[in-house]
């Protein structure tokens, strides 16, 4: 069975709790949810000032978690799947950041 979009939301923001524990990295998580939800990761070396990075050096991903009935002249069901899609990869991206084997954080995200 699959995890929710909620479920897969927790664990993103577990993995960049746990990124921004090691003291490598500092996560940044943003989120909105009106006509659509995004939710945006921007990632930084630990110690660098967001307003100081050259943007072009982030490391930035974001995803759907909803969109609005008939969004792009797809169904619900193709909405919430691209949903569900985007937030996996953002997941599995967010998930490179963390100093674990792979085999580790492949077990904490199924």
């Amino acid at each position: 069975m699959k995890p929710t979009i909620e479920e897969l939301m927790l664990q993103i923001i577990s993995t960049a709790l746990l990124i921004n524990q090691q003291g490598v990295w500092t996560v940044y998580f943003y989120g909105r949810g009106r006509n659509g939800g995004t939710l945006d990761i921007t990632i930084l070396k630990a110690g660098e000032l967001f307003a100081h990075q050259d943007p072009e050096e982030r490391r930035q991903k974001g995803a759907y978690w909803s969109r609005p009935d008939g969004w792009g002249g797809q169904s619900a069901e193709q909405n919430q799947q691209e949903c569900y899609d985007e937030m996996t990869a953002l997941l599995a991206w967010l998930q490179g950041y963390l100093d674990v084997p792979a085999t580790t954080a492949q077990e904490a995200a199924a």
